[in-house]
């Protein structure tokens, strides 16, 4: 993507998430990498290496992370969502279904959109392309998935790491001009170094299990390697091999057994 962010590493984000990979499953974790197809059309290889770790679970992330940003920034001013118009949606969907498909010889059944821009347009397309469950919504009170029609919305109850920790560009200036244009989430506004978000994170995942929920991380492999080369990320592997760990489409089991529709 070309990212600042990037620019602090020399290494892919598809490289980067082998050693994120190896490191969950020497701790016997499981993980979701939301991937968009454009990542397997661009570094088919190092992609499809990813395969190898039986740990992994792909699920979809939008064809090009809602690049260019122009054209998306044009569709909000439009009065759509920042994701696009239905037509748009549709074949952005099937796109990065169809080259995920043929990539790793499996469908994918896990969404987040880029961004959490999701809406009802991308709620009611999802089940057309036999996606079961998304992750886009940032919510500290959810601690249990929940099913909407044919959906099942599988909420980030942890601090995030991406909007809440110093890394790469993301210092003391950038966090600054965040808040004084009154960014926030349901977590309120403030970033930590991220020895400090560990400790946060590992308390949240501590309560929301003693609540019998499910913790719900989100945790980017490019945040782990450029803030500290994946210690902190190390310490919190660590952690939760305490607990039993799933994929994103092994709630949907969980969700039809135990919640109220």
């Amino acid at each position: 993507m070309k990212s600042c962010e990037q620019s602090k590493t020399e290494l892919s984000e598809a490289k980067i998430s082998e050693k994120y990979l190896e490191i969950a499953e020497k701790h016997r974790i499981k993980v979701t990498l939301f991937i968009t197809g454009k990542t397997f059309e661009e570094e088919t290889n190092d992609a499809k290496t990813l395969l190898g770790y039986k740990n992994l679970e792909i699920g979809g992330h939008t064809y090009s992370a809602l690049r260019p940003r122009l054209i998306h920034s044009l569709y909000n001013r439009l009065g759509f969502s920042y994701y696009g118009p239905k037509y748009f949606q549709r074949r952005d969907i099937e796109k990065t279904v169809k080259i995920i498909r043929e990539k790793i010889g499996r469908a994918v059944v896990s969404w987040r959109t880029h961004g959490y821009v999701s809406n009802n347009t991308t709620y009611s397309l999802l089940p057309r392309y036999r996606i079961k469950v998304i992750s886009d919504e940032v919510k500290r009170s959810l601690l249990f998935p929940y099913r909407r029609k044919n959906l099942i919305f599988l909420p980030i109850n942890v601090l995030p790491d991406h909007e809440h920790i110093f890394h790469g560009c993301r210092g003391h200036e950038e966090v600054a001009r965040l808040y004084a244009i009154g960014w926030t989430d349901d977590f309120g506004p403030e970033s930590y170094k991220v020895e400090q978000w560990l400790k946060i994170v590992t308390r949240q995942i501590k309560m929301i299990i003693e609540e019998n929920g499910i913790a719900t991380l989100l945790v980017h492999p490019l945040c782990m390697e450029v803030s500290d080369k994946m210690r902190s990320f190390r310490e919190l592997c660590k952690f939760i091999s305490n607990y039993e760990t799933l994929f994103a489409n092994e709630v949907v089991s969980f969700a039809e057994k135990t919640l109220i529709h």
